[in-house]
């Protein structure tokens, strides 16, 4: 299980300051880890991510202001928390420290209230802004990524690699006769239901995002086209025998049709499968998002057109 305490790294090239820094800061639920000079603050912070760091100005070589700047060069670190803790007390480095990117300046010798107090309170701050950004990114019904996000996240995969990205629409077939029939809240359990299984049967780094009502985009990278399509028929098959309860104590079956497309149009051929076709033509082509999942919405159309509950693959165009 991973560890639900806040994890704080001290730096400093004084031992017996962190031996004081942490006696102050010693709580069951705080996990403290350290570091004697900036170049062994910079290993320790590549291999973990902490909550807050603490951070010493005067020390050899590499000292904090320089360490604080290539921290924050780490996309993972440019909202973590860093309080500067030294005893230099001029208002010249008062302004840099916060200049290049401290989060609070507190001088020494500290008060262990006032440390306590201001690392209770930049730890507070840090995961109020954490569950905000929750909130904000995520669909409510789900827990998965909204459309705001999912386009943000999605559009980032692409700018890093535009070769060998899928895109993937899916929709869940004749979702409003169920809706219908059914009712609302059975219509969610089987929006929830399905989101599951699309969660736990996705490759590994991809990003899952509701769109609509019924309907989910999904963009990962992966090395062919065969194996791309051998995730979404793991998909297809176990929402296809997926039973869900209804109000009455009776089940019912859904299906979802599956749209494909990707980045590269050197895609290997592939034999026809359990509800798949293969592509048309080989090429190469670089895409934008928009393209990408126009193609896999086109996908999507021609799979229900084809009598749905199957993937479609779909090349740019």
């Amino acid at each position: 299980m991973p560890s639900s305490k806040q994890k704080i790294l001290i730096v400093d090239d004084n031992p017996e300051n962190i031996k004081v820094v942490a006696g102050t800061l010693d709580a069951p639920h705080l996990e403290l880890a350290f570091a004697l000079n900036g170049q062994d603050a910079l290993d320790r912070v590549a291999k973990n991510l902490f909550d807050l760091i603490i951070m010493d100005v005067m020390m050899p070589g590499m000292d904090g202001f320089a360490t604080v700047q290539q921290i924050r060069e780490d996309p993972r670190y440019q909202q973590i928390p860093i309080i500067f803790l030294t005893a230099i007390d001029d208002e010249r480095s008062i302004e840099r420290a916060f200049s290049i990117g401290g989060s609070d300046y507190v001088c020494k010798p500290f008060r262990a209230r006032e440390l306590l107090v201001r690392v209770k309170y930049h730890l507070e701050r840090k995961a109020s802004m954490e569950r905000l950004e929750y909130l904000a990114s995520r669909d409510m019904l789900t827990g998965i990524y909204n459309r705001r996000k999912f386009f943000e996240l999605a559009e980032n995969l692409i700018q890093e690699n535009n070769e060998s990205i899928f895109a993937v629409i899916v929709d869940i077939d004749h979702f409003k006769s169920i809706n219908d029939t059914y009712g609302h809240a059975v219509g969610d359990r089987v929006i929830q239901k399905v989101t599951s299984i699309l969660a736990e049967s996705l490759p590994e780094g991809a990003i899952l995002g509701r769109i609509g009502g019924e309907e989910f985009a999904i963009v990962f990278r992966i090395d062919s086209l065969q194996k791309a399509v051998e995730h979404l028929e793991i998909m297809r098959n176990k929402i296809e025998n997926l039973e869900i309860e209804t109000d009455n104590a009776t089940t019912l079956h859904c299906t979802i049709s599956l749209g494909i497309a990707n980045t590269a149009a050197n895609h290997q051929s592939i034999e026809d499968g359990p509800g798949t076709d293969k592509p048309s033509e080989q090429r190469r082509n670089k895409s934008t998002l928009d393209e990408l999942l126009n193609n896999a919405d086109k996908a999507l159309y021609e799979a229900k057109g084809a009598g749905r509950n199957r993937v479609k693959v779909r090349q740019n165009r």
